[in-house]
């Protein structure tokens, strides 16, 4: 993106953790910012803390990315804002038990946010980011994308899928101007910890538990 001025981020998971982080980083070296989220009071709150801060402008869309209708909504962003030219796929989930012993629904939401939504969310992005010359993606993987025997297979194989992913984008755009990063975070104590200990099975933002 070499010297260019920041232009503007779309973060999913946003209101709390990396996602959150991410916003605070970005908006604070001058990105405007599209905050995506099922939490819309929350992640509001967010942002009127950030343009706050930083006089940046930061909008809210609320969206459960393991609904397709959402998804969809949140993937029309890219072609319709050219501004746009960052997308940091954060939310997700992970389970508390595995495949063996957890309800095949929690199963299957967990894989809509983790693989479904992020593969849509990317491939948005990567079109209107190449017809333009210019944007990068930033899928937040795992370090168990590479340890697949730890933990359960479900939640570190979504990791290993966005991996794998984000090598294939990023060797279909590098001649587009499009950059591709896939960030693998260790454990990273956030508030889904609780959550995990509680035994609830919600959508959180990854980077919270299981790297």
């Amino acid at each position: 993106m070499g010297n260019e001025l920041p232009g503007k981020a779309l973060i999913t998971g946003a209101s709390s953790g990396i996602g959150a982080v991410y916003a605070d980083r970005l908006a604070k070296r001058g990105h405007d910012l599209i905050l995506v989220a099922r939490d819309e009071r929350r992640v509001q709150g967010l942002a009127d803390k950030l343009h706050s801060e930083t006089e940046r402008n930061i909008g809210v869309l609320r969206a459960d990315l393991t609904d397709p209708t959402d998804v969809a909504i949140v993937g029309t962003k890219f072609a319709s804002d050219e501004k746009i030219d960052i997308v940091l796929n954060n939310a997700g989930m992970s389970l508390y038990g595995t495949l063996l012993d957890e309800d095949k629904a929690n199963v299957a939401r967990l894989i809509a946010p983790n693989i479904g939504a992020t593969t849509t969310l990317a491939g948005a992005a990567g079109r209107a980011f190449a017809s333009r010359s210019r944007g990068a993606i930033v899928n937040i993987a795992s370090v168990l994308a590479l340890i697949p025997e730890q933990f359960d297979g479900v939640y570190s194989g979504s990791k290993a899928y966005l991996l794998n992913l984000s090598l294939s984008l990023a060797a279909n755009l590098q001649r587009k101007g499009v950059y591709v990063q896939a960030v693998l975070p260790g454990a990273t104590r956030t508030e889904i910890w609780a959550v995990e200990q509680g035994h609830q099975h919600v959508p959180g933002r990854d980077g919270h538990v299981r790297r």
